[in-house]
């Protein structure tokens, strides 16, 4: 595809951020991944699109059994108004188009240490950065699962770092758990117990959505619609793992009162140092 002046692009995950994303803005180009076309459905929203990525191997999205979607194959052999980005071109994917990785890869004069990509965000986020954007938009991206944590958002957020430093306008939603919008600056700061209010307040939603949820798995008519709902659950789930970890981390560094800690008494001496 051709690089687009002024190109804003919007890269949606599947966790419940992605409500945040800009569905209404005509500026901003929709990119989507794997089988986020099963959460549109679920909640009643017609699937916006202008580039899809499906960058697993080939045995990982043919199979049958395919826990997010046991029609996923089908969904990808079927003619669509945009192109699947893929590892290579799959004649039997009519909308499938080879991913650059090569060539991001030279583009950015990547090495054994920043030949980075441990999940499909950090490769889009140099994707997009290669293609010309000037904004990105992160959104349905917690990766807060114990495993997401450890291995995979550190490279996403290293190229979104890369991103700012090029000058590409990044935008995160609220209570995102990426980059430093949920942190103090290590030492300078103090955290505001507002901060852990609106921490409290997203864990109590996270919680209510969860049992909604939970509600609605005993009640649902199919196997196809337990396994989506029962996956839902289990994000649920690491988003509000990662949100009691931030609040842990806020309540380290305030008073058990709740109060800002007093630098000056933090400085002070436990005795009188003696230097003769």
């Amino acid at each position: 595809m051709g690089k687009k002046k002024d190109l804003k692009v919007a890269i949606l995950g599947m966790a419940p951020s992605r409500i945040f994303a800009p569905w209404d803005d005509e500026d901003w180009e929709f990119w989507r991944i794997n089988e986020a076309y099963k959460i549109d459905q679920y909640y009643d929203r017609e699937t916006r699109a202008d580039r899809w990525f499906q960058l697993h191997q080939y045995w990982d999205f043919s199979r049958t059994i395919n826990r997010s979607d046991y029609g996923h194959w089908n969904w990808l052999q079927e003619v669509h108004d945009f192109p699947i980005y893929m590892q290579e071109e799959f004649e039997e994917i009519p909308n499938a188009l080879r991913f650059p990785l090569d060539e991001i890869i030279e583009y950015f004069k990547c090495d054994r240490n920043t030949r980075y990509f441990t999940n499909t965000l950090s490769m889009l986020v140099p994707y997009a950065i290669y293609e010309g954007a000037t904004d990105i938009g992160i959104f349905g991206w917690e990766l807060a699962s114990t495993t997401e944590r450890m291995h995979e958002k550190p490279s996403a957020e290293f190229w979104l770092g890369v991103a700012h430093g090029r000058g590409v306008r990044i935008h995160i939603p609220p209570g995102c758990q990426l980059l430093g919008q949920t942190k103090r600056i290590y030492a300078f700061e103090d955290v505001p117990a507002v901060n852990r209010m609106h921490m409290e307040s997203r864990l109590n939603k996270l919680h209510r959505d969860q049992s909604e949820v939970y509600r609605k798995i005993d009640e649902a008519h199919t196997n196809e619609e337990k396994t989506r709902l029962t996956l839902h659950y289990t994000s649920l789930g690491g988003a509000i793992m990662e949100v009691r970890r931030e609040i842990e981390e806020l309540d380290d560094v305030m008073d058990p009162r709740g109060e800002k800690p007093d630098r000056k008494a933090d400085n002070k001496p436990d005795r009188e140092v003696d230097n003769g």
